[in-house]
């Protein structure tokens, strides 16, 4: 029997979810901890809206971003695939703005007081921490395979792009522009070049993002809240 009729041809797609199971795997508990600590985000701002929130929901999005672009991308995806570097780049660059953000207090976090940027952001959300799972799982990935919230590339931007839309009053293309770019352009080479088609499900989520940021930020006005408007003489 010679050499090559004992090789078994393995796909990108392979090598690809191969690196994902092996990444994962190593992290454990760390995924499930993610999905924890994203759920505490939303928790934190809606419940104790503060300064102090502000900087920890900062510095914990930063660490997502830069564990992501650091581990997953250069020790793991960027060996195997060149393209793993752009994102290592993408994702550094991202948590370098949440640092600064935390630093200078550029942005602050708020209970929605609107219906639209809570259903449109938390919808989005919903479907990088859940709707990307399920619909990996029906696509034949198993355990470990299956990114999450907090550790994987995809349902992080996605996430953190919903996240934004409900909780800042008028989004900064600064905080949301790089994730909804990785989200668009990596769902659709991932799902083109690799078979994974798990992944037009975040493209998707991202394309509806942008829709809402639009809506959200040409509004030409908003109505003043209870508080703000107390004190106004009478018309």
């Amino acid at each position: 029997m010679t050499l090559s009729s004992d090789l078994i041809p393995v796909s990108a797609q392979d090598i690809y979810l191969g690196l994902a199971a092996v990444y994962h795997k190593g992290l454990w508990p760390l995924p499930v901890v993610g999905v924890v600590v994203a759920i505490a985000l939303w928790v934190a701002v809606f419940l104790r809206p503060s300064p102090l929130t502000d900087v920890i929901v900062e510095i914990i999005l930063d660490l997502m971003w830069l564990g992501i672009g650091a581990v997953w991308f250069v020790l793991k995806v960027g060996p195997a695939f060149g393209w793993g570097y752009v994102g290592a780049a993408v994702f550094i660059l991202q948590s370098t703005v949440f640092l600064a953000a935390a630093v200078f207090g550029a942005v602050s976090f708020t209970k929605p007081r609107r219906l639209f940027p809570l259903a449109a952001g938390g919808f989005i959300a919903l479907v990088a921490a859940a709707g990307y799972p399920v619909g990996a799982w029906l696509m034949g990935r198993r355990g470990v395979e299956i990114g999450l919230v907090g550790t994987a590339a995809g349902p992080t931007a996605l996430f953190t792009l919903g996240f934004i839309l409900a909780t800042t009053e008028r989004p900064s293309p600064l905080l949301i522009t790089l994730p909804t770019l990785w989200v668009l352009g990596a769902g659709v080479y991932l799902a083109t070049t690799l078979g994974l088609h798990e992944e037009l499900i975040l493209a998707g989520g991202a394309a509806a993002g942008i829709a809402a940021w639009l809506y959200i930020y040409l509004q030409p006005g908003r109505t003043p809240t209870p508080a703000a408007s107390e004190g106004a003489p009478p018309c």
